[in-house]
């Protein structure tokens, strides 16, 4: 060890003569080996690592909203720079005045974290942090680091009928939109909270955001055809998200009073009877379900030896409704199919429509500068884009590989909207849009008819913009900066792009597809918000408007925002 150590080496020659004049006398040998053990000591300090943790970080935790300090909350740092091996971290108790001090800490890039029940996020500001990173550099020592830990709000309310009455054991969700994939679909926060027998209810540790909040009342145990029902219901009196009021929720917000009438409605029958393509004889065991439109609800019955089927006691609203038979053996498609139905004040009749295995679709893709590009690696796959709750009762689409000319081929499709999705392209090579494209707008397939072949045209004149983010006239390192597209593409995810800027504040995000976009800066993004689209399109108004042409590249100055803003 001594030998490879970089003091020895450095002054190698010296160290060399000095220590062989001294091994000619005896008390020249006595030094010499004083100076070794010294030199020695020396060369495994600067190679402890320990040695190098020199940097304080010291700070407050407090209440985001009443700026109270909070007591014994443990403070966590963990360092993620790159190449210095494996992750260091350190933590802290904060005491009666929410102080805290990391002390022994190794020089790096560190995320801070601290937790408390009833808290639902964090900001951190002072010590050149941005949200929630702070670069440590040796003998560093900050004293005015400050967590913000941001409170969860309350929601509480009463659930009546309309004559007065309270309501128990009805359903209160709190839900947003979220986006899976190119698909928009609306999903409940946390768990549900239930009403009790004075019909009151409360929902608490509620993030930041915008919501609906929607009352599902129990089904009626009731055998028969009830005239009425009890439909969902979103705040504050509405059948339907459509007409339904975003409710904006601030951090530690106590929103009570937020009471929901139900009111019920007119409840029909609904029946008919599935066929299968191709065939004279009804499908055997069919499951029928009957999907909302906003998949808050869904009713499953099983056709009788006819092929018949009866839905009772439903609700006027546009509904999904959704028939299949399970394969007996893995030789064996399932049998799929579906129809949009609204039920009104009266007795839906007739509500037929056939079931099938699904039809091939094939295509070919094409490079427009005729380059000779290997196209095998070319992944093709087809998800279902329709209501959510319906598009995860429908057959699975194996994915197709393209061959050496460009062609691919599905085998069987089901009936149903589906997305077109190709991965693993030639490096810089995006899909170009065309007229009608299938890519872009997606693929209707119709039950029995195959579609026209698909005709996909891979560009490589894809875009790219360079630039730099300030905040206060500072390189904000770490910044997320987003690109969201706009028009026609708002909807697809895979357009949206996400670049970070390094210590000087630079940013590059090149592979663009050419088009309009418009482009912020974040500072404090969690790192699951970085990839929600929805979250990144509440900053739309402070974000800059770009055309990009083919093969173009170009250079922004943005300024940042800081994440936190999106609910302000």
């Amino acid at each position: 060890m001594f030998l490879e150590c970089p003091i020895y080496t450095s002054i190698g020659g010296i160290v060399t003569q000095l220590l062989q004049s001294l091994f000619q006398s005896r008390a020249g040998l006595a030094l010499a080996g004083i100076l070794f053990v010294c030199a020695f000591a020396v060369c495994a300090c600067a190679q402890d690592p320990s040695s190098q943790n020199t940097a304080v970080v010291s700070g407050t935790v407090v209440d985001s909203v009443t700026g109270q300090p909070l007591k014994s909350i443990e403070v966590r740092a963990r360092s993620f720079s790159p190449g210095h091996g494996s992750p260091q971290s350190s933590s802290a108790t904060t005491d009666a005045e929410g102080h805290f001090t990391l002390e022994v800490m190794a020089p790096g890039r560190y995320f801070f974290s601290a937790m408390r029940q009833g808290y639902v996020g964090q900001h951190i500001s002072g010590g050149g942090s941005n949200g929630r990173a702070l670069t440590v550099s040796p003998d560093q020592h900050t004293n005015d680091l400050v967590i913000e830990l941001i409170p969860g709000a309350t929601l509480s309310g009463h659930i009546k009928s309309f004559d007065g009455k309270a309501l128990s054991g009805v359903s209160l969700e709190v839900v947003k939109y979220f986006r899976n994939g190119d698909e928009k679909q609306i999903h409940a926060v946390g768990s549900p909270a239930f009403t009790n027998s004075n019909g009151d209810y409360r929902v608490s540790g509620l993030a930041p955001g915008k919501y609906y909040v929607r009352a599902i009342a129990p089904s009626s145990s009731a055998k028969g055809a009830s005239k009425e029902a009890l439909p969902t219901t979103y705040y504050p009196n509405s059948t339907n998200i459509s007409s339904a009021s975003i409710l904006s929720v601030r951090p530690g917000q106590d929103l009570s009073g937020m009471d929901l009438t139900i009111t019920p409605v007119r409840a029909v029958t609904v029946s008919g009877k599935i066929t299968q393509l191709a065939s004279a004889n009804p499908p055997s065991g069919a499951a029928v379900t009957l999907i909302s439109d906003d998949s808050s609800s869904q009713v499953e019955v099983a056709t009788d030896a006819k092929g018949n089927f009866e839905l009772q006691a439903i609700p006027s609203r546009d509904y999904i409704l959704v028939a299949r038979v399970e394969p007996p053996d893995s030789k064996t498609s399932m049998l799929w199919g579906q129809r949009t139905l609204h039920v009104g004040e009266v007795n839906v009749r007739n509500a037929n429509f056939a079931v099938g295995s699904g039809v091939p679709v094939s295509g070919r893709i094409h490079v427009d500068d005729k380059s000779n590009v290997d196209l095998t690696k070319i992944t093709v796959d087809l998800q279902p884009d329709g209501n959510p709750s319906a598009d995860a009762l429908m057959p699975e689409v194996m994915s197709a590989q393209v061959r050496a000319d460009g062609a691919f081929a599905f085998p069987s499709v089901p009936q149903g909207m589906h997305q077109v999705e190709l991965s693993s392209l030639p490096q810089g090579y995006y899909v170009k849009s065309t007229a009608a494209d299938p890519v872009e707008n997606g693929l209707i397939v119709s039950q029995g008819a195959s579609p026209p072949p698909l005709d996909i045209i891979l560009s490589q004149n894809s875009a790219a913009i360079s630039g730099s983010v300030s905040n206060d006239e500072m390189p904000a390192a770490g910044a997320l900066v987003a690109l969201l597209p706009e028009g026609s593409h708002s909807s697809h995810s895979a357009l949206y792009k996400r670049s970070v800027a390094d210590q000087s504040g630079r940013f590059l995000i090149k592979g663009i597809v050419p088009g309009d976009y418009k482009i912020v800066a974040l500072l404090g993004v969690e790192r699951g918000s970085a990839m929600d689209p929805e979250f990144l399109q509440q900053f739309e108004d402070r974000a800059e408007s770009i055309h990009l042409q083919e093969g173009s590249t170009v250079n922004l100055t943005l300024d940042a925002t800081p994440a936190d803003e999106a609910n302000q």
